[in-house]
């Protein structure tokens, strides 16, 4: 997940990879990628809402 995140948002050189090519990169699809990284923002973005909201 850290390589994807680096190589999508260009961490180390400033240079940025589409899902396709960090997919090409790590012998993973486009398809796949997108679904990695989609999963990890809900689960971070359900996990942060935890716990900031008030308990009841």
């Amino acid at each position: 997940m850290r390589q994807m995140l680096t190589l999508s948002f260009g961490l180390e050189n400033d240079q940025h990879f589409n899902p396709a090519q960090i997919g090409q990169q790590l012998n993973l699809s486009r398809e796949r990628i997108r679904q990695m990284m989609h999963g990890s923002c809900i689960t971070k973005t359900k996990n942060y809402i935890k716990e900031v909201s008030p308990q009841q």
